[in-house]
């Protein structure tokens, strides 16, 4: 009593098609498997992370159901990179023996998974199709891994493409100032913030807000410029990236002053990030996003960090060259 009635075979099918998350595609998988083998008693599937351990990703027909007993067969199966079959630990009073299937699945780049079914097959024949509805499944659970990979792939291409096309965009621009404000008004288009600030770093400490964008100057706002400079600092005083709000499971420092930034000049959420040539911070760029925004994710972070690796060197030359040019001004060359 209580139990939720299980699919049948063309509902599970259609779940299957719409799937457009991992867990609702290896679940729906599994529910497939768990349809087409004959006697099967639970089932359970091991993904692979990237760390190179395996985490449980789907068991059936319920995900309560205790499958911690199959757990050895899978770890021979992980070690080995073949299939194993063995008795089970099933076996009772007036009951047929317990058979547990362990099924390797191959990915891009090593095993990908690993399938585990415990069945009480009839005769030679169940055991064997059993084998053969694993052997063809797997295959599915494969093809996952690798179009998985492409697109990771295929995105961090697209970053790549952007960040190249950030720094063609501010290539051309000669004079520094005029660089930090195009940067500013790139990075703000791109990455969906309100606002933009940038920040040189002065050679005896300290920073210098040189560029805030969609605003030609910002001295009338003299309280924002305060509440980023102080932001700025505590990315700097860390020699870290430091946002708020803080993600989930990720370390962003201590964001004191970015949580005063956000309540106090309508941001949502806020990021500053070091800007780094040659192994030394030359600058820093704080993104600001509004409440109906998306906050900044680790993965956009990332972008933007990419980004500013591009254009790193050519920040550094033209303030360099602004450097120069300025002192030549005060000692009356030029």
């Amino acid at each position: 009593a209580g139990e939720r009635p299980l699919l049948s075979e063309d509902e599970i099918w259609r779940v299957f098609a719409a799937a457009d998350t991992p867990q609702a595609f290896h679940a729906a998988w599994l529910a497939l498997l768990g349809r087409r083998i004959p006697n099967i008693c639970v089932a359970l599937l091991l993904v692979a992370r990237e760390d190179g351990s395996y985490a449980p990703a789907a068991i059936w027909p319920d995900t309560l159901r205790d499958a911690t007993h199959l757990g050895a067969v899978a770890e021979k199966a992980i070690r080995s990179g073949e299939g194993v079959v063995q008795a089970g630990s099933g076996e009772g009073a007036g009951t047929p023996r317990q058979v547990e299937i362990a099924y390797p699945i191959a990915g891009p780049s090593g095993l990908a998974a690993v399938v585990v079914v415990e069945v009480a097959p009839s005769s030679t024949e169940a055991l064997r199709r059993s084998l053969r509805e694993l052997h063809w499944a797997a295959a599915w659970i494969g093809r996952a891994a690798a179009d998985t990979r492409l697109a990771r792939a295929e995105a961090r291409v697209a970053e790549v493409n952007g960040a190249l096309d950030l720094m063609a965009a501010t290539a051309e621009v000669e004079r520094f100032d005029a660089l930090a404000m195009s940067l500013a008004n790139e990075l703000s288009a791109r990455f969906a913030a309100h606002r933009v600030t940038l920040a040189t770093v002065r050679p005896r400490g300290g920073h210098k807000v040189v560029a805030m964008s969609q605003a030609a100057t910002f001295d009338r706002q003299a309280g924002l410029v305060d509440a980023v400079g102080t932001a700025m600092a505590e990315a700097q005083h860390q020699g870290r990236m430091v946002a708020w709000p803080p993600g989930e499971g990720a370390r962003r420092g201590v964001a004191v002053a970015h949580r005063r930034l956000c309540e106090g000049w309508g941001s949502a959420s806020a990021v500053t990030l070091p800007v780094v040539s040659q192994g030394r911070i030359i600058g820093l760029a704080t993104l600001e996003r509004p409440a109906e925004a998306a906050l900044f994710d680790e993965a956009e972070i990332g972008r933007i960090a990419l980004a500013l690796d591009l254009v790193a060197p050519l920040m550094a030359s033209r303030q360099a060259e602004h450097r120069w040019f300025s002192g030549r001004l005060r000692q009356g060359i030029v």
